[in-house]
């Protein structure tokens, strides 16, 4: 399936938004979590997380690249990293107020995962480069709390991070195999 987004202005911060469903299989890491995102009116279900495999549906919206410029290589793997974030946070709340909701499994612990889905989403469709810098400037700079927090500047984030110390780093890129996209 082709992913299909536009630019938007009319969401607050967010600058894209899906023009079609979309799914994608997530890596082995994120085979057992599950969650959903719901719409702030409580309403609308945006998109969920089961079996290995993140589904989002047309009009969610996300604000694309935090530490670079949105190149188009790069658009679909801010899409799923920012949902994920999405769903962390939800869980953070979760555990913050003390609820317990079983359809929800994504935690803050889940954030170096959804780090390394961002890296092995751009290292697949950019650049090894890319996607090492970009790993850095999330682990670096980002937070499940405030995944809007952004360094000073964007020599700061962009640049800055990939000086040192993930480029030797192994992550695996281990994906959960395809189920039906139903």
């Amino acid at each position: 399936m082709t992913f299909k987004y536009r630019r938007t202005s009319s969401h607050g911060d967010y600058k894209y938004v899906l023009t079609q469903n979309f799914s994608r299989s997530l890596l082995t890491c994120m085979a057992e979590t599950k969650g959903t995102i719901v719409g702030e009116n409580g309403g609308i279900t945006y998109g969920k997380v089961k079996n290995g495999c993140i589904r989002l549906k047309k009009n969610y919206t996300w604000n694309g690249a935090d530490y670079c410029p949105d190149f188009e290589c790069i658009m679909e793997a801010s899409l799923v990293h920012d949902a994920l974030y999405q769903l962390i946070e939800k869980g953070r709340r979760l555990k913050e107020e003390g609820r317990s909701c079983p359809g929800h499994t994504i935690f803050p612990e889940h954030k170096k995962c959804a780090d390394q889905q961002l890296y092995c989403m751009v290292k697949a469709s950019c650049s090894p480069w890319l996607a090492s810098t970009m790993y850095n400037a999330v682990r670096s700079y980002q937070t499940a709390r405030r995944p809007w927090k952004r360094p000073a500047g964007f020599f700061g984030g962009l640049w800055g991070a990939s000086l040192g110390f993930a480029f030797g780093k192994k992550i695996q890129c281990n994906w959960v195999p395809r189920h039906d996209e139903g």
